[in-house]
């Protein structure tokens, strides 16, 4: 590997320096060469581990205080750039900006990259914006596939690495001079400093908040309070952040604490709110998904809004199967996952995300059509045919109370929206 590192460290140099490091040229620049060196497929996870146990020391990383990878190492470093191995257990990374340019690629495993617009209407250089948030594709990259990193809000992404584990590379530079901060974004519109730009001591206040809820000291919501009031609004972000995280992503224990603040992230009131339920539904998936094929489903659900682009995706990664039987076979795997995590659990804190779903044979039969958006009619004149012991309408009202518990599943929305928008059509004409 080190060899290999060395000849793309060489040319990546010598070509930069041949147009005066003109920063805009990197990212193109640095593209090509991860092409280049992932070209062959000889870089690998096992060649990668072997070359690291071998190299007594190892470069310093750029920031101390990133837990962008687990870990990322920095295997060639320069004044100007770096060359990064970032190798990746846990499927979700922030939804992100980047202070530097270059590009990054796939070396193992599959990772889910879906890239976002963000139009701001509140402008704030230094701290939260308020905007909109617009996801504008998603794609599915494999070993050597490649991307550039523009920097700013030129290139807004998340990845989620799919499978586990997934190793990815980078070629970046180390700086944006005018960019004083990475951003992450949150839905339904607004960006905030990421946790490294936060000073020493508001990084430590954080770990101060998990260790008073982890105790649950009778005095916490006060003492959270006093420090969030001496807080900026975007240090304030992330104490609530924490608060949440710690509180086992209960969304009441950042409202109460947002009646008495007088910090100024009280303004994004109802942005955070919503913010914070959209991360405990995606958490409650994803403690399920612990297979590839359940990453996946949860990755593309939670990202992708339509149900036909969600298909598209699944099928990319089945082959010729149809996609409402690989999905529902997914579900069930997820419903057994769920299952034997309740076994585990006591009566009171049950898994819940999987348990609104009934997957016997009937509900299984009554789903397929309604993910593969066939005509209501249709579903239940098979189900008579197929399902002849049921009474027409027992039939009805079984395929009623499974829509409406799909309705309360994030994960299924986008196909019971598909089917009832064909449904209202199929009315219409």
């Amino acid at each position: 590997m080190w060899e290999a590192i060395a000849r793309t460290a060489e040319r990546v140099e010598r070509s930069w320096s041949q147009v005066g490091y003109a920063p805009e040229t990197f990212p193109d620049l640095a593209h090509a060469e991860l092409e280049e060196l992932l070209g062959d497929g000889k870089l690998g996870i096992d060649e990668i581990f072997a070359s690291l146990a071998s190299q007594v020391d190892w470069c310093e990383p750029l920031d101390l205080y990133s837990n962008f990878g687990e870990p990322a190492v920095t295997v060639h470093k320069t004044d100007r750039w770096n060359l990064d191995v970032y190798f990746w257990l846990h499927p979700v990374t922030a939804l992100h900006d980047h202070r530097f340019r270059g590009a990054f690629g796939v070396v193992e495993g599959l990772t889910l990259n879906s890239t976002y617009d963000f139009a701001v209407s509140e402008p704030s250089p230094q701290g939260i914006e308020a905007g909109r948030l617009e996801r504008r594709e998603s794609e599915l990259l494999r070993p050597g596939g490649v991307r550039r990193i523009l920097p700013g809000s030129a290139f807004i992404h998340q990845v989620v690495h799919v499978a586990r584990p997934t190793v990815s590379i980078a070629i970046r530079t180390l700086r944006e001079p005018d960019l004083p901060f990475q951003r992450e974004y949150f839905w339904p519109g607004f960006s905030v400093p990421s946790r490294p730009h936060l000073s020493h001591s508001q990084r430590r206040k954080l770990d101060l908040i998990g260790t008073l809820v982890a105790l649950r000291h009778a005095r916490a919501e006060e003492l959270i309070v006093q420090m969030l009031d001496a807080e900026d609004e975007t240090c304030g972000f992330w104490m609530l952040s924490r608060l949440f995280q710690a509180a086992g992503n209960r969304a009441d224990a950042v409202t109460r604490v947002l009646d008495r603040t007088r910090s100024p992230i009280a303004r994004h009131r109802e942005e955070l709110t919503h913010c914070l339920k959209s991360l405990a539904e995606a958490s409650s998936y994803w403690n399920l998904a612990r297979k590839e094929p359940h990453r996946l489903l949860v990755a593309l659900t939670t990202s992708l809004r339509d149900a036909d682009e969600i298909e598209q995706r699944v099928y990319e990664y089945s082959g010729e199967q149809a996609a409402e039987e690989v999905i529902l076979d997914w579900l069930a795997g997820m419903k057994e996952e769920e299952q034997g995590a309740g076994r585990l659990a006591s009566l009171e804190k049950r898994v819940s995300p999987m348990a609104r779903l009934d997957l016997c044979p009937r509900s299984s039969f009554l789903l397929r059509g309604i993910l593969a958006a066939e005509d209501r009619g249709s579903i239940l004149r098979r189900a008579r045919s197929e399902l002849s012991e049921e009474q027409p309408e027992v039939l009805e009202r079984q395929l009623d109370e499974l829509s409406d518990r799909i309705d309360h599943m994030p994960m299924l929305r986008p196909f019971l929206a598909r089917w009832q928008r064909r449904a209202q059509s199929t009315r219409q004409q």
